[in-house]
């Protein structure tokens, strides 16, 4: 879900891909989180919403941490939420992060003595915290000294929950001096109140509408289920009764090398090497009783079934690459939603409205997105079709292909069947750069937000159809919030959205 145009430059791949990682033991000391509650807060939907998944993505964050200790009260788990088994919710948590099994370990308690710690706390922190925060239904609260509301919503408890972790992260980079190696500035967050529903900041009377239950949200497809898809799902199937249709198609298993940016696996489904479509829908069964068509193949090759079930509808695109996110969008989904993220922190989410606002072909132009064919096809010694083909299919790379890479300088050589998009896009990780050279850390609450804004999207264009997005939202977890642009225009020269036989096709079928 990596943003391939903006956030690399395809003139220095050659030195990237011949420049040695430096070791990361040698940037970072691994930090405790400690992860604090109020009692209302452990006890209340809102608050164990928030909880569970700071703790679930916090379990993904080794070397950044190694620990993580729950210094609140227990209590008995207030309705079930996707991956949690037990009826005590502290109890629940722990075994949630030990079935993550990702080198961190969750532990009942307070730190000792000389460890570094950092803290969260969900609800008030009375001033022992580093970071607090807290929802009621659309509304996220940064330190303001609330408590969550009675408002019940997944879209507005999990994107606190992944402020907060990026709120840790920052305190992480301050505390070990690494923050000049981020190559940009970072900015922590004083009081503020954040809308999932309009984007608005510090707005008190911000909409916040009650979500219904048993909502109908389908027929909905979504389109690479990956580190922001997957957290969309996480979150659809925390609504109380949602009902599809819907379609998951993506042809990846969950590895031990991804674990760390899907929020819905485990371990034990990296080790059965399980197919990421059946997480999804068994999650959302599991959940909803709704029952998912499942695809274990590309998009490019159910394409037509998809659009003979009905699922071009409302369309999720939340794929590796331009070249995917421009197939999907010239089959012309009435509604297309799009997810990504760059190296800089930033989620980004968008909604095509086309015809009126860009497409994917005006964010990602052919000429741009082919560009680094050839950069890569000189580098790696494989041919540009080859290239073309991994890239817009995120094809496996084959045995003869890594044989042929080898002896060329290449440090960063992909794995005999590792998929395209997994070696190239780096998602849910930044880059800390030394000197010529960077390495990855990693930070799976930048492309989980996009995700659970992409879920609250799917909510709005069902339920709440005039407040949906018009066009695109830059969401910077490292920095300071800005709100949605009204309107990125499409351009003429756009080869789908200017094309004029795409337009009547569009306005015919849907309008």
């Amino acid at each position: 879900m990596q943003e391939p145009v903006a956030a690399q430059n395809i003139l220095v791949l050659s030195k990237l891909l011949k420049s040695p990682p430096d070791k990361l033991s040698e940037l970072v000391t691994p930090h405790v989180a400690v992860l604090r509650a109020s009692k209302r807060a452990a006890s209340s939907l809102n608050g164990q919403w928030t909880l569970c998944f700071i703790a679930n993505l916090l379990a993904r964050m080794l070397p950044l941490v190694d620990k993580v200790y729950l210094d609140f009260d227990d209590e008995k788990v207030t309705r079930p939420i996707p991956l949690l088994e037990g009826r005590n919710f502290r109890e629940a948590l722990i075994q949630l992060c030990a079935a993550i099994d990702a080198g961190v370990t969750a532990l009942p308690g307070r730190p000792t003595k000389g460890e570094t710690v950092i803290e969260i706390s969900v609800g008030p922190a009375q001033g022992r915290a580093n970071v607090e925060v807290a929802s009621d239904g659309w509304l996220v609260f940064l330190n303001k000294g609330v408590e969550p509301g009675p408002s019940s919503n997944p879209v507005g408890a999990y994107l606190a929950a992944c402020l907060a972790v990026a709120e840790l992260f920052k305190h992480f980079l301050k505390s070990s001096g690494l923050t000049a190696n981020l190559k940009r500035p970072i900015a922590l967050h004083q009081a503020t109140q954040f809308s999932t529903f309009d984007y608005s900041i510090g707005r008190p009377e911000a909409p916040n509408p009650a979500l219904p239950t048993g909502a109908k949200l389908g027929p909905v497809l979504i389109a690479g289920v990956g580190s922001g898809g997957s957290a969309t799902i996480l979150t659809l199937a925390s609504m109380p009764g949602a009902a599809g249709p819907f379609a998951f198609v993506d042809p990846d298993e969950v590895v031990e090398r991804n674990i760390q940016r899907l929020p819905f696996a485990t371990a034990e489904d990296a080790h059965t090497r399980r197919r990421k479509v059946a997480i999804a829908g068994g999650l959302i069964q599991q959940c909803t009783g709704e029952q998912c068509i499942l695809r274990e193949k590309p998009y490019q090759e159910c394409r037509e079934e998809m659009r003979s079930l009905g699922f071009l509808d409302l369309v999720v695109g939340t794929v590796h690459t331009g070249a995917a996110r421009r197939e999907i969008q010239k089959d012309l989904p009435r509604v297309l939603l799009d997810a990504a993220a760059t190296q800089n922190g930033e989620a980004i989410i968008r909604r095509v409205f086309f015809g009126d606002s860009a497409c994917m072909g005006c964010f990602y132009p052919r000429d741009t997105v082919y560009a680094e064919d050839k950069v890569l096809s000189q580098v790696l010694g494989l041919e540009i079709e080859e290239i073309e083909y991994l890239r817009s299919t995120n094809a496996r790379f084959t045995e003869d292909q890594v044989r042929r890479m080898k002896g060329r300088g290449v440090d960063h050589l992909p794995e005999v069947g590792e998929p395209y998009g997994d070696w190239r896009q780096k998602c849910a990780q930044l880059p800390l750069f030394v000197e010529s050279s960077s390495t990855e850390v990693p930070a799976p609450f930048v492309t989980a937000a996009a995700g659970v804004l992409l879920a609250g999207e799917i909510i709005k264009e069902r339920l709440f159809r005039n407040s949906v997005l018009r066009s695109l939202l830059l969401l910077d977890t490292l920095g300071r919030f800005s709100p949605a642009y009204p309107c990125f225009r499409g351009t003429e020269k756009c080869d789908i959205c200017g094309d004029p036989d795409m337009l009547n096709v569009y306005k015919e079928r849907w309008c």
